[in-house]
């Protein structure tokens, strides 16, 4: 029997460390949703060198949603990934939750819905589970038919140098569970592990990536949008990690 690759719908992409999370997961993209210029270069070049495979690029998830492309992602998608905005929960944000402009969790919502996936993994600033719109969520969730559990992981955990502590959920739909669609990609023994300084020397070398395609001229936005990127980007070891640890609660 040949390998079967778990089939991911990337929102909120970012500069693609959670892509690069899936790559040693063995996951197989086939869609990205990211409204970031830079952030879309990135990816974008990560596709020319041959390191991510060809894959469509979206902008604005309203957008994606309400044209059409999210439904056609129905029944070929195995599970949705997204680090939706974290300002409107986070310690150092507005905390204003729904009220916030920067809130785009109603188009994650309804992505899920109209794609169906048999896997979702969420992830947002840790302080969202002091705040009520966490249980907003939830209710959402419920309301489209999806269970959830969730914690808390920091990047320190994995060896990382930094603390960058996240809250992660892991959605599925009600009467199964994600270890469902998991154990088909352990049942093939595609690999999931690379030795430690794989980690490291792919996590460098996406770094690498997101600081040389920045394209303005006088390099001041350059660096801000690199910032950014990096700032808002997923640790890639962590993400991998989370996947296995949720899958098994």
């Amino acid at each position: 029997m040949g390998f079967v690759r778990i089939r991911e719908l990337s929102l909120f992409t970012g500069a693609g460390g959670g892509v690069l999370a899936s790559m040693l997961l063995g996951h197989q993209i086939i869609g990205a949703v990211e409204i970031n210029e830079h952030c879309q270069r990135v990816i974008a070049q990560r596709q020319r060198d041959g390191i991510l495979e060809e894959f469509p690029i979206f902008t604005d998830i309203g957008l994606f949603n309400n044209s059409g492309c999210a439904e056609l992602y129905r029944g070929v998608t195995d599970v949705i990934t997204a680090g939706f905005p974290c300002q409107p929960f986070a310690v150092a944000g507005k905390g204003i939750g729904a009220d916030d402009e920067r809130n785009r969790w109603p188009e994650t919502l309804e992505c899920i819905r109209l794609v169906r996936p048999w896997g979702v993994l969420l992830e947002n600033s840790a302080n969202l589970l002091n705040h009520e719109y966490f249980g907003h969520i939830l209710r959402g969730l419920a309301e489209i038919g999806y269970s959830a559990v969730w914690d808390v992981f920091s990047a320190c955990m994995f060896g990382a140098p930094q603390t960058r502590e996240r809250l992660f959920i892991l959605a599925y739909p009600d009467g199964c569970h994600v270890s469902s669609w998991l154990g088909i990609q352990r049942q093939h023994n595609w690999p999931r592990t690379l030795p430690a300084d794989n980690h490291r020397a792919l996590l460098a070398d996406w770094m690498e990536t997101v600081s040389r395609n920045a394209g303005s001229g006088n390099g001041v936005a350059d660096n801000v949008e690199r910032l950014k990127a990096v700032g808002n980007g997923q640790v890639p070891i962590v993400v991998r990690n989370v996947f296995e640890a949720l899958s098994a609660l």
